[in-house]
């Protein structure tokens, strides 16, 4: 398989950002650097390659797993989009989302686990425990306390 049907085959899959593309272009095919530049440049140029494009499937998928604005940065960073452009669209998404239902049902499922496997624990220690586990998938402590206060 040629760069070429490589990196298409790699797009056809799914989506990735530009510095991740070449990032697997340039593991398979390390002697190629220069075609790899004119490759992805040409991609960029005909929208094959778009970073805000993978920046809104991200972060879409990851509002539908459960993650925050934090976390959502943090891995779209992980994947090589560059900070002004994550957080512009980031914002822009999460401002138009609510993110109370899917850390709603995160702590609610959460509880039942904790409840589970912790039956002698007091309702505080319980509160502080959800606080921390969704704290951790990156939901504002504002938020947190919204959800926790239907419990």
């Amino acid at each position: 398989m040629d760069l070429n049907a490589y990196a298409l085959w790699l797009l056809g899959a799914r989506e990735y950002s530009v510095a991740r593309l070449r990032q697997k272009c340039t593991e398979k095919y390390p002697e190629q650097p220069e075609e790899i530049e004119i490759l992805i440049n040409n991609f960029v140029q005909n929208k094959f390659l778009d970073d805000e494009r993978f920046c809104e499937v991200m972060i879409r998928s990851e509002i539908r797993k459960g993650n925050g604005k934090p976390k959502i940065l943090q891995k779209l960073l992980q994947k090589g989009v560059e900070m002004p452009l994550a957080k512009t669209q980031c914002d822009a998404l999460i401002a138009n989302t609510d993110l109370f239902d899917p850390a709603w049902t995160l702590a609610e499922k959460k509880k039942i686990q904790i409840e589970r496997k912790y039956p002698d624990l007091s309702d505080y220690e319980k509160r502080n425990k959800l606080t921390q586990y969704l704290a951790g998938r990156g939901y504002s402590y504002d938020l947190i306390k919204e959800v926790l206060g239907e419990f």
